[in-house]
């Protein structure tokens, strides 16, 4: 992961109150997380209860109809949840077989052709048929899915071989108060994303908020990829980091949002977030850097209990606590920055996690290595 990639996703959403994309294997706790994670966007948004509650049937619905396609061993499964000031979309896409798109084609297009009043009919009638096989109850989740958007089903399906097809699934919500067009499906778009996630080595990148709500989320969404503790405190850590420059941003009505990477490879994780922070905030960061780069294991284990022990540890000082403990649990912790205007500027922060946990002991060395060299 290189800082292209976090400019490339910033650049697609830049005008985006929320996007979370995520791709790997899935189990059915991901649902409740997905929910969680996405009922934190919308709480100031008239009518969010109303939007929440149907976003959240949609995303069950959709990781269901997922579910049905292709087993759960779908590496190429990923899901894109976006929240825009009261304009939910959904995107899916899988891999399925070949000999099932001609009967799911038919059925979305059938379902496209419906009124309101039809859909009610036809999900009435689908509901008194006891004879309906299990993929036919994968039509009764679309009929629902078709009723509760109230815009039509958008969809594309690209053949990979003589065997198996991708299919893209795309669900639109606009909440009651919101009067704003909402336009089909942009398949092109989301192609495009995921092919920004799978050239990188990404699983996971969110744009939103930042709060203790939003990580325990992404924790637990992240946690069985996780393979130790440390992976998992670094990660914490790292969103701590992030939560204490953003609250101070709330006060000078600045984009209090983040940006977070997360990828993968056969040697362990690299996690890059980015967020804006005043100029001194920023400077701050990169001097305590520095210096805690050069400190030795006890040294840190010193100046986390100095930390902790200070009752006069400020807001505006929290963040070298999480900074101490996300070099412990880590290594190559780096820091750029670039400028907004005169008093801000976009911090970005990257950090490596091994994924054995007893190699934990390597991330001092190249802690030493990168401040001697």
């Amino acid at each position: 992961m290189q800082q292209k990639s976090i400019d490339f996703f910033s650049r697609n959403f830049a005008n985006e109150q929320m996007n979370f994309l995520y791709t790997g294997n899935f189990s059915d706790l991901h649902t409740d997380h997905f929910i969680e994670l996405n009922s934190q966007q919308v709480e100031n948004v008239d009518g969010s209860k109303m939007l929440q509650r149907k976003a959240a049937f949609l995303i069950a619905e959709c990781f269901q109809n997922v579910v049905r396609h292709s087993d759960l061993t779908n590496k190429e499964a990923y899901f894109h949840i976006k929240n825009n000031f009261g304009v939910f979309s959904l995107t899916s896409g899988n891999t399925i077989q070949n000999n099932i798109v001609s009967a799911l084609k038919g059925q979305l297009e059938q379902l496209n052709k419906l009124t309101s009043e039809e859909l009610r009919e036809v999900y009435r009638q689908t509901l008194e048929d006891t004879s309906f096989s299990n993929k036919g109850g994968a039509g009764l989740g679309l009929i629902e899915m078709a009723r509760k958007t109230k815009n039509k089903l958008s969809f594309r399906f690209s053949r990979i071989n003589a065997i198996k097809s991708y299919f893209y699934f795309q669900l639109l919500l606009n909440s009651t108060s919101t009067n704003r067009h909402v336009a089909k499906g942009n398949f092109d778009a989301d192609i495009l994303l995921k092919s920004g996630l799978v050239k990188d080595d990404l699983f996971l990148v969110y744009k939103g908020i930042i709060s203790s709500n939003v990580t325990s989320s992404l924790l637990r969404i992240v946690e069985r990829t996780f393979q130790s503790q440390n992976q998992k405190f670094g990660f914490v850590e790292l969103m701590g980091l992030i939560e204490n420059f953003t609250k101070a941003l709330n006060s000078v009505n600045s984009d209090s949002s983040m940006m977070l990477l997360m990828g993968k490879n056969e040697v362990g994780y690299k996690i890059e977030a980015s967020c804006m922070a005043s100029n001194l905030t920023a400077k701050k960061l990169s001097r305590s850097l520095n210096l805690y780069k050069t400190f030795s294991p006890e040294c840190l284990e010193n100046e986390q209990l100095d930390l902790l022990s200070n009752p006069n540890q400020g807001i505006q000082n929290n963040y070298k606590l999480n900074l101490v403990k996300l070099i412990k649990n880590c290594s190559d912790v780096k820091v750029n920055f670039e400028a907004y205007n005169e008093t801000h500027s976009f911090i970005g922060i990257s950090a490596y996690f091994y994924q054995n946990e007893q190699d934990t002991l390597l991330i001092f060395k190249q802690i030493k290595n990168l401040t001697t060299s």
